[in-house]
């Protein structure tokens, strides 16, 4: 009984380290569907500290801008329009250089915009992020590189 024991201690013990080691790492990559699903999510939900880590860092101009919540105060992506809606009509498109182009509509409670463009591409660990994200032709935008 003693052996038993010792060997199911052992066991949960590895099991345990396993679990963590997997849970740390990305085994599934984030999907063009997901990422947007999560900024919706994202945009839904109180502030706008994390807003940036759905952009990609390298590849959108405005990086470091919209790390500040500030940027987006006053902007319609400000959290007092919510909630948000984001529908896709095209895409994912392939437009190149590994780039996808989808368009749709967004909305708010105060207002809608006909054309929304999010241009997105993968970063080193396969994780699809925005690169662009544009409101009815520059009325706003978080601009590309």
């Amino acid at each position: 009984m003693k052996k038993y024991c010792v060997y199911l201690v052992t066991f949960l013990a590895l099991s345990a380290l396993l679990m963590a080691g997997l849970a740390s790492c990305d085994l599934f990559p984030v999907s063009i569907e997901q990422r947007i699903s999560m900024f919706e999510d994202d945009l839904n939900t109180s502030g706008r500290g994390d807003i940036y880590l759905h952009f990609h860092p390298q590849e959108t101009a405005m990086y470091d801008q919209i790390k500040n919540p500030a940027f987006f105060e006053g902007s319609p992506l400000d959290y007092d329009n919510e909630p948000f809606t984001i529908t896709i009509s095209s895409g994912p498109t392939s437009i190149g250089g590994g780039q996808e182009q989808l368009t749709g509509t967004f909305s708010h409670q105060y207002d809608s915009f006909s054309l929304l463009l999010i241009m997105m591409q993968a970063n080193d660990s396969d994780d699809w992020l925005i690169k662009e994200f544009d409101l009815d032709g520059g009325t706003f935008e978080i601009k590309r590189e």
